[in-house]
């Protein structure tokens, strides 16, 4: 794999880490519930199956530079990440409190209250977050 595309560490991500379980799946990556061996911390790696256009490598690259960049309370954050023959591994910070799809999914009726609570956080963490990420490319811009 050329270096332009990507830096990686040079060790195997299955010498580090241990594949717990999915949790989650989309087009373009599988995300895995993982051990770290030597610390037995719990993070998640987003695995990222290598494609054959330049497009594509293209694009995994700026996904890493823009999240390694992006470090705020509510953004998940890229702890390491990895390349073989085959995929890109992301590994990054685990959280168990899983998605909010789930949440309102999984229950059916919700009350005024519940539904401004929801909305209240979703539009303060998005707001502070959004506010994060154009100031930081700003500044990488030099605006």
């Amino acid at each position: 794999m050329p270096s332009r595309y990507f830096k990686g560490d040079s060790r195997m991500f299955e010498e580090e880490y241990e594949i717990q379980e999915l949790i989650g799946e989309g087009s373009f990556a599988k995300v895995y519930k993982c051990i770290e061996k030597e610390s037995g911390k719990t993070f998640a790696v987003k695995e990222l199956q290598i494609g054959q256009k330049v497009s594509d490598m293209e694009a995994i690259r700026e996904e890493i530079e823009t999240w390694k960049d992006l470090q705020h309370e509510n953004i998940v954050s890229l702890h390491r990440t990895f390349i073989d023959n085959s995929s890109f591994y992301l590994v990054c910070e685990y959280l168990d409190s899983g998605s909010l799809f789930d949440e309102i999914v999984g229950q059916k009726v919700y009350s005024e209250e519940q539904a401004r609570s929801i909305m209240t956080q979703v539009r303060s963490y998005s707001c502070n977050s959004l506010v994060f990420i154009v100031f930081n490319l700003l500044q990488q811009l030099g605006i």
